[in-house]
């Protein structure tokens, strides 16, 4: 019994130490007449949040820098507003432009399981 003690302690201190696998996400605010960039790779973006301002047109240009086939989708609640196809290739970019007035939005990956793996953002529109 007082062998399984320390043998205890020290796996709930490692338990503790451990994080999942969710990266810190970056918010980047966006100019308007400015590109919104976007880092894809393995199940994350980079940025994960991003604020633009003003309503209108905006560019988005995504960079896969990941080795599967990667898209940006865009939605509010459950309407589909556009997004960017999806395509493979490590350095590869795409972009598409999408009218967006002030709200809250999500951006999401819709390749087969990679939103559920958290391939997912925020977008306000201010």
């Amino acid at each position: 019994m007082l062998r399984l003690i320390p043998a205890l302690a020290l796996t709930l201190a490692i338990a503790g130490c451990g994080g999942g696998g969710d990266k810190p996400k970056r918010t980047a605010t966006v100019q308007p007449g400015k590109v919104v960039n976007v880092i894809a790779g393995e199940y994350f973006y980079d940025p994960g949040a991003l604020v633009v301002t003003g309503g209108g047109k905006f560019a988005f240009e995504m960079k896969n820098e990941g080795s599967l086939a990667h898209d940006l989708k865009v939605r509010r609640g459950d309407e589909e507003i556009g997004g960017i196809k999806p395509f493979q290739g490590k350095g590869r970019s795409e972009g598409t432009t999408l009218a967006l007035s002030p709200g809250e939005y999500e951006f999401y990956c819709s390749v087969g399981d990679h939103e559920a793996l958290g391939m997912k953002g925020t977008l306000r529109v201010e």
